[in-house]
């Protein structure tokens, strides 16, 4: 879909979450297949462009957005009802843009100029060496779980010049890597999230931000655009996940309540009785509700909190930032807990694995997986902020 880069109008908050809704029984029927093939279709992917969802955190100058995080996990959660993997992808690429727009005017420029819709996947895990040449460095690795990589233009990845302690991020474009196609997982198995190699690329010194920078929220982007682009990149950066994996909790919710109303259990005397009669039925659903409520609760709530920090001028606090990250770990528990009952609810069909129910479980056992929302990670951070120790940990 073509587009001027600086638009008159943009839709809201409320219009993207409806586009996503309505996109979401398409994307549904291709869940199946995309887990079967461990990637996106394409037409899901151009759904999502062309529905524009993808130019939530996107800069204005661009064509973008420019909303905020409580706006991407209420779309990103949308999604997540229908296709968790989808979600996931759409998630992460939206974040991204929101990360290429802390980059120099010029990186910008160069993703975006001929192609505002471009987008790109990331690998954070400096796992690759780069080393130092005139004009920028060069860089030779194997970066893994490369969530979108199949289908975006660019990807951002990290890595330590010349053995450094120091680490930064860096803009590849598609034409300079190769994928090596080893996502074999259980849950979140559409995400495609490979492995990218790369072998002695060149990289120009203005396609690069120092991770230090970006933490604290001081990267070129922050001068350029202001507030939104001026939060600590880990601040921020696990929205793009817990949001999929609420979406997913609901899902499976929707998908059990419906599927209990109508059904019905016959004894091995042929008598027949509703299971929504059922007090333990009953129970479960009115728990399970709950516990995603108040996960979604949190993270809207912490959401609007650092947005409305920076926009008065001040600073995300070192507790906010501890206060945040935990309820991202509580978020995932409780969102856990909530598909538990369901799966344990939802008898023999919920062994289906070609049914919503068993796939967003597996799902969301794979999203509760990336360290980035570890409990084992951030509780205890957490517990350290609040005794008036450090952290422990980079947020």
């Amino acid at each position: 879909m073509k587009q001027d880069k600086i638009r008159s109008t943009a839709p809201s908050a409320s219009e993207l979450v409806n586009r996503a809704r309505a996109l979401a029984p398409r994307i549904a029927s291709r869940s199946t297949s995309a887990e079967k093939a461990a990637s996106l279709h394409e037409e899901t992917i151009e759904e999502l462009r062309d529905a524009e969802l993808f130019r939530i955190l996107q800069p204005t100058s661009f064509g973008g957005f420019a909303m905020d995080f409580e706006s991407l996990v209420r779309v990103s959660s949308e999604l997540g009802k229908a296709c968790g993997s989808a979600s996931w992808v759409y998630s992460v690429g939206a974040f991204h843009s929101w990360n290429i727009g802390l980059f120099p005017a010029l990186a910008q420029e160069e993703v975006w100029g001929s192609n505002p819709n471009a987008l790109a996947a990331s690998s954070y895990i400096p796992a690759g060496k780069a080393m130092s040449v005139p004009g920028g460095v060069q860089l030779s690795g194997r970066w893994p779980f490369a969530s979108g990589c199949n289908h975006f233009e660019w990807i951002i990845l990290g890595a330590k010049e010349d053995g450094s302690d120091q680490a930064h991020l860096y803009l590849v474009s598609k034409s300079d890597f190769k994928i090596k196609k080893d996502w074999n997982v259980v849950g979140l198995s559409a995400t495609g999230s490979n492995t990218v190699v790369l072998d002695d690329v060149f990289v120009p010194d203005h396609r690069k931000i120092s991770f230090s920078d970006a933490t604290e929220g001081i990267a070129p982007g922050a001068e350029i655009y202001g507030n939104l682009y001026s939060l600590p990149f880990f601040a921020v950066s696990s929205y793009c996940l817990v949001g999929p994996a609420l979406g997913m909790a609901w899902g499976a919710f929707d998908n059990y309540v419906q599927e209990i109303r109508g059904r019905e259990v016959r004894s091995i005397t042929g008598v027949s009785s509703k299971l929504a009669e059922y007090h333990a039925v009953q129970m479960r659903v009115s728990e399970a509700s709950g516990m995603i409520d108040a996960a979604t609760e949190l993270i809207l709530r912490d959401c609007r909190d650092i947005i409305a920090t920076v926009n008065v001028g001040q600073t995300i606090t070192m507790e906010q930032r501890a206060r945040n990250k935990r309820d991202q770990a509580l978020a995932i528990h409780f969102a856990k807990a909530a598909v538990r009952l369901i799966i344990d609810g939802a008898g023999a069909k919920g062994l289906d694995k070609d049914q919503p129910i068993q796939r967003a479980w597996r799902d969301l056992q794979a999203a509760s997986s990336h360290i980035t929302l570890s409990w084992d990670v951030l509780m205890p951070a957490h517990g350290r902020v609040i005794l008036g120790l450090e952290a422990g940990i980079v947020m």
